[in-house]
């Protein structure tokens, strides 16, 4: 349903890609091609997903003198995903705050814009657990659950978790719990906690709060174990085949994003509430997460191999 009204929604104040005309001396619109990593958002149907973010890119290109038309692939799996922004096809790519780390090395991109959840730039993760657990109780369970978010939200949850462990001289999440779950919903992450029925998860600073608030029993039986710094969710980055006049336009507009009514329906769809144009500092405790975890999984492979300790 969302899907249907939003497409005639697009289509009817012309925001719809298929709209683009030639110029006056009849050349064709140039192309401006965007990659999404789609797991980025879970439990998003894929088509209110592209949708959603058709929007907001032509919005906010929507100063760009030149005829232009946007193309969109949303791509379903991260490594799929990174071979093909690595292969230069892109101009500009939608992926997390971890993400753009891990793929820098091999694909040099410029940070735009963050897109949150909230209505700050970066917010942290929560590990929660029954009252009476720690991490130490969690690892000494015969059977233990851990729920996560689906898709690269959950599997950079993870990486937080393991720099958490390793850090407590602790195994590694796939090792300390004997199951990981992933599901698409806050509720469907934090009520089997609740429940007895998983033993921990992880789930943003946000949604826990307010399912606490709901529901003052969560607040009260579960407590938060481990707290991460404020990190980056999302990102959009402009890579090298991006023109500087497009770049410029991209920043531009994000200061004024949250002014525009069809950019904050737009992030309804996806479960998001804000834009900011970047600023280095908002990615400083994502940047340190990733070295620490690149670091400690350095250091337990040369401690695996016996040669050092």
């Amino acid at each position: 349903m969302l899907t249907c009204f939003f497409a005639l929604y697009v289509n009817a104040v012309g925001l719809n890609p298929a709209s683009a005309q030639n110029d006056p001396q009849g050349h064709a619109p140039r192309v401006i091609r965007f990659a999404g990593i789609y797991d980025v958002l879970p439990g998003i149907g894929v088509e209110d997903a592209r949708l959603a973010l058709e929007i907001i890119m032509r919005k906010t290109m929507k100063r760009q003198s030149d005829p232009f038309r946007l193309h969109l692939d949303l791509i379903a799996h991260f490594e799929t995903a990174a071979e093909k922004i690595n292969s230069g096809d892109y101009h500009f790519v939608v992926l997390s705050g971890i993400d753009y780390f891990l793929l820098r090395p091999h694909s040099p991109m410029t940070p735009l814009m963050v897109i949150s959840k909230i209505e700050q730039p970066t917010e942290a993760l929560f590990l929660i657990a029954k009252s009476s657990e720690n991490l130490e109780t969690l690892g000494r369970k015969t059977k233990s659950v851990l729920t996560i978010d689906a898709g690269r939200t959950g599997a950079n949850a993870l990486i937080w978790l393991d720099s958490v462990l390793w850090q407590a001289g602790l195994q590694d999440a796939s090792a300390h719990f004997s199951q990981i779950r992933t599901a698409n919903k806050a509720s469907r992450i934090v009520l089997p906690v609740f429940f007895g029925k998983a033993d921990a998860c992880i789930i943003n600073a946000s949604a826990f709060e307010l399912m606490a608030d709901l529901n003052p029993q969560i607040g009260k039986q579960l407590t938060i174990i481990e707290r991460s710094e404020d990190l980056v969710a999302m990102l959009l980055c402009a890579t090298p085949l991006a023109e500087e006049q497009d770049k410029v336009v991209v920043n531009t507009e994000a200061r004024k994003a949250m002014s525009d009514e069809n950019i904050r329906q737009a992030l309804t769809i996806v479960q998001m509430k804000s834009i900011f144009p970047f600023k280095p500092e908002y990615l400083t405790a994502t940047k340190a997460l990733f070295d620490s975890y690149q670091s400690l999984r350095t250091q337990r492979k040369t401690d695996t191999t016996g040669h050092q300790k």
